[in-house]
């Protein structure tokens, strides 16, 4: 697995910092101080209609289709990093990696500098842009509202091979507050609560759920660190 720190060049975050702020301007002085907090905050706890949010497809399929267009049918990933105002990739540039950015509402890609860090090389956590879905996180959402009875805000989301090699889904956020977890395959489905032991190798697992049945008993705790089952 791999963690993925996306530094956006200066001409962009200007060109950005210009609009917000003009934008801001526009709501200042049209609705007053009180929508532009509500604006804010609503796109930073991943509410908001659900067709404006970052996971429906309408509005991250038009980004994928560019990302697509911009480094080919062929090019690997490395890492997602969805946020409620934004989205990251990490593209394997041979050995290496190159990093984009783009924003719900808007199909343009910014250049960004990538540091990695985390364990395996860039081949061994690279995968196909094939399996990326621009349905797939619009999926998780309403499944996991589903689950929790609730209107799901996204936290943070990302796409990328796990210590056991599984490209998954991990998506974190919020119902009514409350923060859930949940991961998923690359199509969006097999939707379940995160497990801290996904990819932990069954043997230790065993010796783990071994430990727990021997309670106190110093004996069979040290059976189990032996690999004799407790017995």
């Amino acid at each position: 697995m791999m963690w993925m720190m996306l530094l956006r060049r200066p001409l962009g975050r200007l060109i950005s910092l210009a609009f917000s702020a003009g934008l801001a301007a526009i709501l200042y002085f049209t609705f007053g101080k009180g929508i532009i907090n509500d604006v804010k905050n609503v796109a930073r706890d991943g509410g908001g209609p659900q067709d404006e949010r970052i996971v429906d497809k309408r509005q991250f399929g038009p980004i994928v289709k560019s990302l697509r267009k911009e480094i080919g049918s062929e090019a690997q990933l490395l890492t997602v990093t969805m946020r409620p105002t934004s989205v990251e990739f990490a593209v394997r540039d041979g050995s290496g990696t190159k990093g984009y950015r783009a924003e719900p509402g808007s199909d343009d890609l910014d250049d960004v500098g990538v540091n990695l860090s985390g364990s395996g090389t860039v081949e061994e956590n690279a995968w196909s842009i094939g399996k990326l879905e621009p349905g797939a996180p619009g999926r998780i959402a309403k499944a996991i509202s589903r689950k929790e009875s609730g209107d799901f805000h996204l936290s943070i989301a990302t796409l990328e091979r796990e210590s056991n090699g599984k490209l998954l889904w991990d998506m974190k956020g919020t119902i009514a507050g409350r923060g859930v977890s949940y991961t998923a395959r690359p199509d969006g489905s097999k939707v379940r609560t995160f497990d801290p032991t996904d990819g932990v190798p069954k043997s230790v697992k065993n010796i783990g759920e071994c430990i727990r049945k021997a309670g106190s008993d110093a004996n069979r705790i040290q059976a189990c660190t032996n690999g004799l089952g407790g017995r």
